[in-house]
């Protein structure tokens, strides 16, 4: 496994300062992410919270980063991406210790509301770097930088893990995380990339009027449903596996590590793939094996066949977001960034309607049918693909 994605990286992208800031960025996103997925299960303990609860906590995250999404392009305009990005990082990561520390659920409402603004934010930002990046570098690497996210996903899940096995607790486990991007965050600021004049002049920022775009509204349309299948694997994987397999919550926990294991090998191979059988095929191809791997998931019986569920869907989903983004950040008439916006929040809202339904769902058919969202997705996904484009 290690040898892969390192191999891939450096084949393609070159090592240099602003590769491992823009990295980074991604890098962080992953793992504060997957420490606030795989710890909701702490969560629900603490306050004692039922699935229904668990959906509505997810909504008021997905409600922050889309309200935050939407007016992040003018944060961009006004001050830049370099900075949005790296600001957000920070308090994305502070975001997450200040939710494991807080004991009232007020408390915790408010600190899910930062730790989803922060998020949004910080999404916009950094892949409006990558794009910048993708630009200068005139070749696909979005799927290796989204990559970089899957690796801190993959950490982060492991880190839970240990952290479990050990007796730490969920706030220390946090704070060492956010303590950690302070640190190197500092030392990797001015190797982000300025934004070009155009990316901040104010007409080309995020607008409704982008709705009137047929291209964007279609690849916003995936978005959301690539999107909608991530937060339902990483909201609800590790409940799932407590509830209908009987795993203690360390364990569990490497159910979603799989997946994270797996969605790095495909975002490393993803722009290789894209170069050699183009967004289009390599869309349907992703739409079949989520589809496969959520039905072994949830139908396997067994936990070998539930984790090579969680493997093919690692794989099949990693490179719909990439694809979606890289497209959006490349339509005519319509600048980089707020392209991105638009196919961010369309995305988001994905992750404000999916977790959260799901949730609701669970509490009347329960957890395993309520995740069937994520087949009629995969179906969706190879049914709509064939707007993309056959070549990059």
């Amino acid at each position: 496994m290690g040898h892969f994605p390192v191999t891939q990286f450096t084949r393609h992208l070159p090592l240099q300062p602003t590769t491992f800031a823009i990295g980074f960025l991604f890098f962080v996103n992953g793992i504060v992410f997957a420490a606030w997925a795989t710890n909701i299960p702490f969560i629900q303990e603490r306050y004692d919270l039922s699935e229904a609860q668990i959906g509505t906590v997810l909504l008021v995250i997905a409600a922050g980063a889309v309200v935050f999404m939407s007016m992040t392009s003018l944060f961009v305009r006004q001050f830049g991406s370099r900075l949005v990005s790296m600001v957000a990082t920070q308090l994305f990561a502070a975001a997450l210790a200040v939710a494991f520390y807080v004991e009232s659920l007020t408390g915790l409402f408010l600190s899910v509301i930062l730790l989803g603004a922060a998020n949004g934010s910080m999404d916009v930002a950094m892949n409006q770097q990558a794009a910048l990046y993708e630009a200068k570098q005139r070749r696909p690497i979005m799927s290796r930088l989204h990559g970089c996210f899957s690796i801190g996903a993959l950490i982060g899940a492991l880190t839970t893990y240990f952290a479990a096995s050990v007796g730490v607790e969920p706030f220390q486990q946090a704070a060492a995380i956010s303590l950690i991007v302070l640190g190197i965050g500092a030392l990797l600021y001015s190797s982000l990339l300025a934004d070009p004049t155009s990316v901040q002049n104010p007409k080309n920022g995020f607008s409704i009027e982008l709705a009137k775009h047929r291209k964007l509204v279609l690849l916003g349309s995936l978005s959301c449903l690539a999107m909608m299948s991530e937060g339902a694997i990483a909201d609800w994987s590790t409940l799932f596996l407590i509830e209908y397999s009987g795993l203690e919550a360390g364990t569990a926990a490497l159910g979603f590590g799989t997946y994270a294991l797996l969605m790095i090998v495909g975002r490393f191979s993803g722009d290789n793939l894209t170069s050699k059988i183009g967004y289009r095929v390599l869309g349907r191809l992703s739409g079949v094996l989520t589809c496969i791997g959520i039905l072994l998931l949830l139908f396997g019986g067994t936990i070998p066949l539930q984790f090579f569920g969680f493997a093919l869907l690692g794989f099949g989903i990693a490179n719909l977001v990439p694809v979606v983004f890289s497209n959006a950040a490349r339509l005519k008439s319509i600048n980089p960034g707020a392209g991105i916006a638009f196919v961010s929040v369309a995305g988001y809202s994905g992750f404000l309607i999916g977790p959260a339904v799901i949730g609701w769902l669970a509490e009347h058919v329960g957890l395993d049918k309520s995740l069937l969202v994520v087949l009629a997705a995969g179906l969706v996904f190879v049914l709509s693909s064939r707007i993309l484009p056959a070549k990059p």
